[in-house]
């Protein structure tokens, strides 16, 4: 869906914020909201919708990104590495056609003087909160490591391209996108916009489509249960 016809469903058969009869609300600026009466901008909703389709990417593996763009050239001796600040979470890497071994903090702690070994990459383990990579043991050649992520948009909505673009992530997603649209639009600290109770119903629809663990984290945990690590290059 056009970021256009979000908007206009969201205004209009949910938020019921047209600004009264005759009024073209698609025209209306930023600066002129009050005077015809809108309770919210249109930058203002197309916000909120970047807002929801960044938690619904980060609740739920939608955009897996294969292209090449963060792939990983080594460093002789250098075993970590950043990743850009889209990356969530790193699916696969292979080096050479062999898959890497995706590891836990808690692995490496496991092998005395971890950092010192060098060799041929066998391991990959990302940390979600600083978004660095490190790779066990240390490169001891430069090569590319093909890697598969999941990322988050990469731009953000914008109203005015709205006619002509759409949510990066599937389309089967973007109606799901307006409950939390919605959610922020009540959460609005103002006296005619400010309702915790809508906006509390609108936040509940969207955790049921999207719950806050995410199938993604669901998955990994059941492949870790009862995981026996094979250290390779010890």
């Amino acid at each position: 869906m056009l970021v256009l016809e979000l908007v206009k469903y969201l205004r209009e058969s949910v938020l019921d914020d047209t600004g009264g009869t005759n009024i073209a609300w698609q025209d209306i600026s930023e600066e002129d909201a009050a005077a015809a009466q809108l309770r919210w901008t249109n930058e203002e909703l197309t916000f909120f919708l970047t807002q929801a389709e960044r938690e619904a990417t980060r609740r739920a593996a939608l955009l897996n990104d294969n292209t090449g763009t963060y792939d990983i050239t080594t460093v002789i001796g250098q075993s970590e590495y950043p990743l850009d600040s889209k990356v969530l979470e790193v699916l696969h890497a292979e080096l050479n056609g062999r898959q890497l071994s995706q590891w836990q903090t808690e692995d490496f702690m496991s092998i005395r003087s971890w950092r010192d070994k060098s060799n041929t990459p066998t391991a990959i383990s990302m940390d979600a909160g600083t978004r660095v990579i490190t790779l066990y043991p240390k490169p001891i050649a430069v090569d590319n490591i093909e890697v598969v992520v999941r990322r988050m948009p990469l731009a953000d909505l914008s109203w005015k391209k709205a006619a002509k673009t759409s949510p990066e992530i599937p389309e089967f997603h973007h109606f799901a996108l307006i409950n939390y649209a919605a959610y922020l639009a009540y959460m609005k600290d103002e006296a005619n916009t400010l309702d915790p109770t809508r906006a509390g119903s609108f936040k509940s629809l969207f955790d049921n489509d999207y719950p806050a663990v995410s199938m993604s984290a669901e998955v990994r945990k059941l492949r870790n249960r009862g995981r026996t690590v094979s250290y390779g290059g010890i």
